[in-house]
Order: structure tokens, then C-alpha cells, then sequence
């Protein structure tokens, strides 16, 4: 199941990825976990900006733009899988993680979200000695739901 996990993954980051992707699999799968999770937090980003490459209008977008762009995108999923009342479920917790946690701004601590902030991870002010396997397993499901929305 795992390897379906980061086939997803790998379909979101593009080619130029595939192999960084690929040695995080191995080491995700030898039981070592903390370095990778910067590395998928890096993969999520990059994943979401092809995917709003892919959908705008505009190039190169970065800072503020970015994330607006992004707002916008994942109101979208909302509103493509209206139909489908799981779906667009789904798209509403995945809009949720990104929103409320994973790209939150101005985030002093873990303490007040849940789940991984990029933020915190990126900018080095996150503490990898308690990272855990859940909050990986967390991050690889997270994007791979991310590529399965992104792909239908």
C-alpha cells in the first residue's frame, strides 16, 4: 500500500523528483523517518505549484501570489466534486490541513496546530527530535491525497 502511496506522490512532483521520491520510499520503508519529512514537506510544495502551473494563467508564482492561488485551487475541489458528497468531503478536510496547518503563516509552535506546518519545518524553527512515524505517515497520506485529487 505503501508504494501506491508514493506512486501518487511521484505523479504530483513530476519527473525531475521521481528519484528523490524513490529514495525517500527506501528510507521511509528501512524504518528511518525524520530526515525525509522536510523533504516530503519540500515534495507537497512543489507537487501544489505544478498543479496551479498547470491550472493558471499565471508563471512563476511564489510568496502571496502562491498562496492565494492556491485558496483558490483548493475552493475548487470543493466546488468539482460537489456531486459527490465523500469527495467533496475529502476535498474539504485536504483544504482544511492545508489551510488551517500545513500552510499557516505565523505559526510560533506546534502547539497551536495540528499536523506539520511548512513553515515551522522549513525555516528550521519546528523540533525534529519529536517528530514521530505518525506525523510521516500523516505527511505521505496527505499528499497522496493531494495527487488523488489533483489527478481526477
Amino acid at each position: 500500500m505503501l508504494a501506491a502511496e508514493f506512486a501518487n506522490i511521484k505523479t504530483l512532483v513530476g519527473l525531475e523528483w521521481e528519484q528523490t521520491i524513490d529514495e525517500v520510499y527506501q528510507l521511509v520503508i528501512e524504518y528511518t523517518y525524520r530526515p525525509v519529512i522536510p523533504l516530503l514537506v519540500t515534495g507537497i510544495e512543489k507537487g501544489i505549484k505544478n498543479v496551479i502551473d498547470e491550472h493558471s494563467d499565471h508563471s512563476k508564482l511564489y510568496g502571496n501570489d502562491l498562496k492565494n492561488e492556491i485558496n483558490k485551487f483548493l475552493e475548487k475541489f470543493q466546488d468539482e466534486y460537489a456531486d459527490h458528497p465523500y469527495l467533496k468531503q475529502f476535498a474539504r478536510i485536504i483544504s482544511f490541513i492545508y489551510k488551517d496547518n500545513f500552510l499557516r503563516g505565523k505559526v510560533a509552535d506546534r502547539e497551536n496546530i495540528k499536523g506539520l506546518n511548512r513553515n515551522l519545518v522549513g525555516h528550521g524553527n519546528d523540533k525534529p527530535n519529536e517528530w514521530t512515524k505518525k506525523d510521516l505517515y500523516q505527511l505521505i497520506a496527505f499528499f497522496s491525497s493531494t495527487a488523488m485529487l489533483a489527478n481526477n
